[in-house]
């Protein structure tokens, strides 16, 4: 990872000061980069088409704070720092707005001509096939018409009992080490279990074989360099910077692409397995194969079905592990929610046979408190970032220039005062409660964590079906409290690089029965 660390080095003292308007090669050029500089650092701050909206004067006049930011992991943090002390619209970059208006989730990510700017839609070195992430509108609509059907309520109630094996293959590890050495207690790091569970849950539905981590109790090889999510953002810096991208390609060895040369082979490996043969249960490929054979003309080839699967898998596992470790850091750090949540799971399940997708999804109070876990832990806290197309648009009243970047951050939003009363507190019944004097004011249409639109989160069935089964089957066999001596940290000390970069959760398991 050498080659990180260069990036990092490189970026910090090559490019302070460079516009996102001009390059530093035509500077050197006319022998004149310091007026360069100082010119478009001007034009940026007094008379940029987005100069007239509210942000810090440095933002606005160079990318390089929002840079600094997103590589020390606090850029969600920040912009939500520049939102309390200018408003709901705000510059966070010479050509780039931020908004917590609600108004901007329909403004923005409902309209088809929004698209992803294509720094933010990168591939990795040597991938030449798009995903849903990097692919032009005409691919994107493509992928998602292959990939939906594998998301429909219908199609993620024919998961279950994928899910269910994972979830009871964790519960009985967990048994095993709450009996070892003949005690009745274990310390474990949740973080890891979960993140086991999940990848183990997306690697079986999306390849047809899991990973191991569960049987292995370790983390797949494939598993430790997707989540290298610091790596994502340092190559999307440089990019914001195309002569620094030449440079640093130029140099940069073969073997510093070792480790990703590997992972894609191993994804090759899957996907062609996987298509050579047909599972004894129902997944995600099985669609992706019917929609092949349904609709020719508009095929995914055996590499963009790669790419998507390997997308599919990184979204589908790490962002539930946030959400679960998530809410489990907020019950133990108020008992008496924890207490509620408990109470309920026990008295509407007499066996754990009875806990099924059909019947957690009946408990209100469990899923109060995984919409409170989504709006205080967003498994995405940064904003999904946009392109305002050819003609401008409206945008919360305002005209925005076409080109220009927009976007609307989850943190921000959803921990906004304009947003919800309390919005740092942990409070599930303010999705119980909708008629409540506390909670009357909440703008629960700022609440859209899985995005809105042509871009959402197709797998929010399967999510929903995953977070309700284990958390619930987790606190039917456990009573789980903080180690004896330990305190459970504040979920917000956390960096976040593009998700959240999670600290190790150790808990207290004991068998309830």
């Amino acid at each position: 990872m050498s080659i990180l660390f260069t990036i990092s080095s490189l970026l910090a003292t090559s490019i302070f000061g460079v516009s996102y308007f001009g390059h530093l090669r035509k500077a050197v050029a006319n022998a004149n980069a310091d007026q360069y500089f100082i010119t478009h650092a001007f034009y940026n701050a007094f008379f940029h088409p987005l100069a007239k909206f509210k942000g810090a004067r440095l933002w606005g006049m160079s990318r390089i704070p929002f840079i600094n930011a997103m590589l020390s992991g606090t850029l969600p943090f920040r912009v939500k720092s520049l939102h309390d002390e200018y408003g709901s619209i705000v510059r966070v970059a010479p050509d780039e707005l931020s908004f917590t208006d609600p108004r901007a989730w329909k403004d923005i990510y409902l309209n088809k001509s929004f698209i992803r700017p294509k720094i933010w839609g990168s591939r990795p070195p040597g991938v030449e096939a798009h995903n849903v992430i990097s692919a032009p509108v005409a691919d994107h609509a493509r992928f998602r018409k292959a990939f939906q059907p594998a998301f429909s309520e219908k199609a993620t109630r024919n998961y279950e009992k994928t899910v269910q094996h994972f979830s009871n293959t964790l519960i009985s590890k967990l048994k095993e080490y709450t009996v070892k050495d003949g005690g009745e207690t274990a310390v474990v790091d949740l973080v890891q279990w979960l993140n086991f569970t999940t990848f183990d849950i997306i690697g079986d539905l999306g390849w047809g074989s899991d990973f191991g981590c569960l049987r292995d109790t370790q983390y797949h090889p494939w598993i430790a360099v997707v989540l290298h999510f610091k790596a994502v953002l340092m190559a999307v810096s440089v990019k914001y910077y195309p002569w620094l991208e030449a440079f640093l390609m130029s140099i940069t060895p073969a073997s510093a692409l070792a480790d990703l040369q590997k992972t894609l082979a191993t994804t090759h490996t899957k996907v062609k397995d996987r298509l050579a043969h047909e599972p004894e249960h129902a997944d995600i490929m099985s669609h992706v194969i019917e929609h092949n054979e349904k609709f020719p003309d508009s095929c995914l080839s055996q590499e963009e079905i790669e790419a998507n699967s390997m997308a599919v898998v990184v979204a589908g596992s790490e962002t539930l592990t946030t959400a679960l470790t998530g809410a489990v850091t907020y019950l133990l750090r108020d008992p008496k929610v924890f207490k509620t949540l408990v109470e309920e799971n026990r008295a509407n399940f007499s066996s754990e046979d009875q806990i099924s997708a059909a019947s957690t999804a009946l408990l209100p109070y469990l899923t109060a408190v995984l919409h409170e876990t989504l709006r205080l832990c967003p498994p995405l806290p940064d904003g999904l970032r946009r392109q305002v197309p050819k003609g401008g648009a409206v945008i919360c009243g305002h005209v925005i220039l076409e080109g220009m970047t927009v976007s609307v951050p989850c943190w921000g939003t959803f921990r906004s005062s304009s947003n919800f009363a309390s919005p740092d507190v942990f409070l599930p019944q303010r999705w119980l409660n909708e008629h409540s004097p506390q909670f009357e004011l909440d703008n629960k249409a700022a609440f859209q964590p899985f995005s809105t639109g042509p871009h959402n989160c197709i797998g929010q069935p399967l999510a929903w079906m995953e977070m309700r089964l284990i958390l619930s089957k987790l606190i039917w066999n456990f009573d789980i409290n903080a180690p004896k001596g330990i305190t459970v940290a504040d979920w917000t000390t956390q960096k976040i690089y593009w998700t959240w970069e999670k600290s190790p959760l150790e808990v207290e398991l004991k068998r309830a029965r």
